[in-house]
């Protein structure tokens, strides 16, 4: 049977080295390639076209969702499962609109990431399952402040509908054409309003409410 070929992109050489090393335990898997930064994950998914890539969702200062987008679309043969201590909700919406197939947290058990990297190797969506109990408790958890909801301009229910659809506070900066600390601050403003602390919140609500789909029309 041929073996499953992964690749492991982080950016910490303790975790890449690691994996890495674990992977040559499993008789069905063989690593081709590592890398440490979102150039590598695009050099190795050009050249080698892995099975699978284990890609670190915060690589340097940023997410590697661009990466993720960019390689699911030119490599669609790479199945990229998300690997990462973040396992809230608004990351995990993030990556998957970006195109991520799983979503596996670091401390992870061995056979854990073994499984789901046969999972994704067969086309399967492996997610951790504590991954899951958070979505689904964001989606169960009160929904904040009627009111607050109820004051809400057009303007403040689009910037919602974006952060309902995983969008960065640099994504959302981007696209509204504002700095990222002026989205920061309007967010700040909102979850006040809405009677939420997390981001996580924030995007259940927006989802529930239906705002992401006021986000085709950007121009608030």
């Amino acid at each position: 049977m041929d073996k499953i070929r992964i690749a492991v992109v982080d950016d910490h050489p303790i975790i890449r080295e690691g994996v890495a090393e674990l992977a040559t335990t499993w008789e069905d898997v063989e690593v081709v390639a590592t890398g440490a930064s979102p150039r590598d994950a695009l050099a190795i998914a050009s050249t080698t076209l892995p099975d699978v890539l284990l890609l670190d969702y915060k690589l340097g200062r940023g997410t590697s969702a661009s990466v993720c987008r960019e390689i699911s679309k030119s490599f669609p043969s790479v199945k990229i499962i998300v690997f990462t201590v973040f396992g809230d909700p608004t990351t995990v919406v993030e990556m998957v609109r970006a195109g991520a197939v799983g979503f596996m947290l670091k401390d992870s058990e061995a056979s854990q990431l073994h499984l789901a990297i046969q999972q994704a190797a067969r086309g399967e969506s492996p997610i951790d399952p504590r991954v899951t109990a958070t979505i689904v408790e964001a989606a169960l958890a009160p929904i904040g402040s009627a009111s607050g909801r109820n004051e809400l301009d057009m303007r403040e229910k689009k910037l919602l509908g974006m952060v309902a659809l995983g969008l960065s506070n640099r994504e959302i900066a981007d696209r509204l054409f504002v700095s990222e600390k002026t989205v920061k601050n309007s967010l700040t403003k909102l979850y006040k309003k809405l009677g939420v602390s997390r981001r996580s919140e924030a995007a259940a609500i927006g989802v529930r409410h239906g705002y992401h789909k006021l986000v085709d029309d950007v121009s608030v």
